[in-house]
């Protein structure tokens, strides 16, 4: 029997002296893990690539196993889209709305007539016009009355043939008549009868005022902002690739 024990203690020795010769000086009770570390604090792995300690314990373990931290939240982005463009009003020229009269007339002439129709179209297919005030005048030529009931006549042939051509807006019967109060020419008193008449051709007609609604805006609401979703962006999130559970050395 103690020649047994005498041969099963050197070969336990030479094993201890071997192991210690493979990790080189190691400690394992200066941590709280008892991980098994070389004399320059490195900790000590064994031949699969696991720590080498005396006891498990995962909180504040350099040698636990990793895990992935969680995803970031996904962010919300309001996407505002552009803005739409502007809502113009309906423009009619100066030119489009005045009509002339011969001198000493009150009946539409031809051109008048096929500029009325246009004028009408225009009104009927618009819908940002509230009104359409008729507004007749004279040349200086005759007295005040007489002008004045001349240019009132104008101002109804006018208003008469819109409506006959289908624009029923109820402004469209509001008529002003002027005379020969507001002149647009300048012509000489010197010129003869004949060329006066010619030269005074712009006083005697008929204007249209374009009177246009308030709630018309001139710019349309651009459509609610749309809320996305858009992923975080990608980060290395790997686990290390799972280990053998670490090999246990009793503490020395």
């Amino acid at each position: 029997m103690i020649r047994t024990m005498n041969i099963r203690l050197p070969l336990f020795l030479s094993a201890a002296f071997m192991l210690l010769a493979v990790c080189g000086p190691v400690r394992a009770d200066t941590n709280d893990h008892a991980v098994v570390e070389d004399k320059r604090g490195g900790v000590v792995y064994n031949t699969t690539g696991n720590c080498v300690r005396t006891r498990w314990m995962d909180a504040g373990n350099p040698c636990a196993p990793q895990q992935a931290p969680p995803p970031p939240p996904q962010q919300v982005v309001v996407v505002q889209p552009p803005p739409p463009p502007p809502v113009k009003h309906t423009v009619i020229s100066e030119e489009a709305r005045t009509v002339y009269f011969p001198f000493n007339k009150t009946g539409l002439t031809t051109q008048a007539k096929e500029q009325l129709d246009t004028l009408a179209s225009t009104l009927k297919s618009a819908n940002d016009i509230a009104a359409a005030k008729v507004v007749g005048a004279a040349d200086r030529i005759g007295g005040v009355k007489y002008n004045d009931k001349l240019s009132e006549k104008r101002a109804e042939a006018v208003r008469d043939y819109l409506i006959a051509r289908g624009y029923t807006n109820a402004s469209v019967t509001k008529t002003r008549w002027v005379g020969k109060s507001e002149p647009v020419t300048s012509c000489s008193k010197k010129l003869p009868h004949k060329k006066l008449v010619a030269c005074l051709q712009g006083d005697r007609r008929v204007h249209i005022e374009m009177v246009y609604k308030k709630e018309v805006i001139t710019q349309a609401p651009p459509p609610p902002a749309v809320p996305v979703l858009v992923p975080a962006p990608a980060t290395s999130t790997a686990s290390p690739p799972a280990s053998m559970p670490p090999a246990i050395v009793p503490p020395r």
